[in-house]
């Protein structure tokens, strides 16, 4: 990368803020929390495959963007983590799903395969590299939803929670600028276009199942909120573009199995770096109104 990427601390205060932050619709501010779900365990999992990938880094650049990849995926981990207190205070009981998410992480796509079956020590690096390619995967869909939180007017049009909003564009905005890293990673320890085809169908497969599942965790029963689940609510909250329709998601998921794909042809850098510049501001005006007497 031309700019070195650069860890953002957003001061945004969330104490009273409730899970159902837009208004009207119950089942789109649902299916968004489910980040503050999958967020922490899964970007502090990409910290742990990022550090054990840089002693076999050679590229000085590269190696750059990856200690500031780390700095940027750890931000993201306490703030959205920071969120799910606040729910959790609340009443909210993602217990279950978040230990889930550990084992998937932690054990399963830990030291063992699986977490069952010891690496031999002549395989340890295609091990990793492996866990890269599930990494960089897992990037791309990142990268698409962040494109599309920037592109979004609908959510502030129909007054969402301005701290929640902040904190996906900010989000967003740097998934768009790191987008290419952990593929570049994965390519220098010498991952190829096969496995990484190859492993993205059922990465995405995982996905889902996690959002379904947080969702459900997260579906509670509010006064006055509807209950209503499934693939009709999402299609409804789509139509009112408070999330991305399935069109979007099939369209742009899709482009990770060409086989000359490259990250660094997505999203919309320009408008990323406007959104963290924009934001940049806003948390610095934040920081100045709190250290006044």
């Amino acid at each position: 990368m031309s700019t070195p990427l650069q860890k953002r601390t957003p001061n945004i205060d969330f104490e009273d803020i409730s899970p159902c932050w837009i208004p009207n619709d119950y089942f789109a501010s649902v299916v968004l929390n489910v980040i503050h779900i999958i967020i922490p365990s899964g970007e502090l999992w990409f910290c742990k495959m990022i550090n054990l990938a840089k002693p076999h880094i050679t590229d000085r650049n590269l190696l750059l963007d990856a200690k500031g990849l780390i700095a940027q995926e750890g931000a993201h981990a306490k703030c959205h983590r920071d969120v799910l207190t606040v729910f959790e205070q609340q009443g909210c009981d993602i217990s279950f799903s978040k230990n889930r998410l550990d084992v998937a992480f932690d054990q399963h796509l830990g030291e063992k395969i699986y977490g069952r079956w010891t690496v031999p020590e002549n395989r340890e690096r295609w091990w990793l590299m492996v866990r890269l390619g599930i990494m960089a995967n897992m990037e791309h869909v990142t990268c698409v939803l962040g494109n599309w939180i920037l592109q979004n007017q609908a959510l502030e049009r129909d007054n969402a929670d301005i701290r929640m909003l902040n904190l996906l564009k900010w989000h967003g905005a740097e998934e768009v600028e790191h987008r290419n890293v952990a593929h570049d990673v994965y390519r220098h320890l010498g991952g190829g276009n096969l496995l990484r085809i190859a492993m993205f169908i059922p990465v995405l497969f995982y996905i889902v199942l996690a959002w379904r599942r947080g969702t459900k965790a997260l579906s509670t029963e509010q006064k006055g909120q509807s209950s209503k689940k499934g693939i009709r609510g999402y299609i409804e909250s789509s139509r009112r573009g408070h999330l991305p329709s399935i069109s979007y998601l099939i369209f742009n998921f899709l482009k990770y199995i060409k086989w000359n794909f490259h990250p660094e042809n997505e999203g919309d850098i320009v408008r990323a770096a406007t959104e963290i510049e924009r934001l940049d501001s806003l948390f610095d005006e934040n920081d100045t109104a709190v250290d006044k007497p």
